[in-house]
């Protein structure tokens, strides 16, 4: 009998048969061990450019963890890195290649429902950052009984995310303070403290002069009247560098307008809403809009109809949410395609 050692991993009894066959199975063996070699290196190299945290979203209330909660990884602010959703067990993995060591990077968890979460990490740190789910005072889940909106729309700029902000403290002081003055002349004090800063975007208009960006403060406020069945009624308003408005918040001029200020519950206009057949169906949807041209908040309770023949009609039934006076009815058509 005769061993024959591969490296210092492992010996081998071979029964001898003839030389050739010794040297073709210490050959396989070394082909194998080259691979092997080949494959961890590679595995190294690609390791040492990925580095991760670990985030833990927790609720609060009941200590369990949350599944499905996405967040980001942002490079100095404004440039985003990666994304990812929490597992069953609440955790979330969020990986960068390369790493720029002398850039900075930031966690940003950013729901309406939630306070939000921008921290600043380290991407060597192999520690686990846990994340309570602490819900708004502001937020409603739309029901029966209240209505509620989710937010505002944003626009999108090619390889660049404007910071959101979710109060007027991230906002420069002497911006806030005119914006609120603002707000105040319009709406007066009484609404303007129904009224919250939820979301928008700070845009660096100078970054984006290329494009003749004029935004420089896309801000999403929301508006609650709970006795009125307004939960969250979201509206934008835009400002430029110095804070002069490019576009109005769409809210009524409260102020000088009593007539303004009373609204007619949203369970009531439901009522009447649904005394007529098209729109008994539990699919009917509820909006709200402010039409400028009468400084009035509307209802637009909308029913959708996708018939046979490939024919879709949108049916809009409009109230006035002051008075519950039965506006028009607007009603569009088209064709849907599959």
């Amino acid at each position: 009998m005769l061993y024959v050692g591969i490296g210092d991993m492992y010996r081998m009894k071979l029964k001898i048969a003839n030389e050739d066959d010794i040297q073709l199975y210490v050959m396989h063996n070394i082909i194998i061990l080259m691979r092997l070699t080949l494959l961890c290196t590679l595995l190294l190299f690609s390791i040492s450019g990925l580095t991760q945290t670990v985030v833990r979203f927790i609720n609060p209330e009941t200590k369990e963890p949350v599944c499905g909660i996405y967040s980001k990884i942002f490079k100095n602010e404004t440039t985003f890195e990666n994304c990812g959703g929490s597992n069953k067990e609440g955790f979330s993995r969020l990986r960068i290649r390369n790493v720029d060591p002398n850039a900075k990077y930031y966690f940003s968890f950013n729901y309406t429902k939630y306070k939000p979460i921008w921290h600043e990490i380290d991407l060597n740190n192999r520690d686990t950052l846990i994340v309570k789910l602490i819900k708004e005072d502001y937020y409603y889940d739309r029901s029966d009984s209240i209505f509620s909106s989710q937010g505002c729309s944003s626009r999108s700029y090619l390889n660049y995310y404007p910071r959101c902000p979710r109060t007027l403290e991230d906002l420069p002081k002497d911006i806030a303070n005119k914006l609120k003055q603002h707000l105040i002349e319009r709406i007066g004090v009484k609404d303007y403290n129904k009224t919250r800063l939820i979301g928008g975007q700070i845009i660096d208009v100078d970054y984006l002069q290329s494009i003749n960006e004029k935004t420089a403060y896309s801000l999403c406020f929301c508006y609650s009247n709970i006795d009125a069945g307004i939960g969250m009624y979201t509206s934008k308003i835009k400002l430029d560098i110095e804070g002069n408005i490019l576009e109005d918040i769409g809210l009524p001029r409260f102020v000088g307008v009593p007539s303004s200020m009373e609204f007619v519950p949203y369970t009531e206009i439901l009522k009447k809403v649904r005394q007529n057949k098209k729109y008994q169906d539990i699919r009917l949807k509820a909006e709200m809009a402010y039409e400028a041209k009468e400084n009035i908040l509307i209802w637009k309770f909308i029913n959708e109809i996708f018939e046979d023949n490939g024919t879709y009609i949108r049916n809009e039934s409009i109230y006035n949410a002051h008075n519950g006076k039965f506006l028009r009815i607007d009603t569009q058509k088209g064709e849907w395609v599959e």
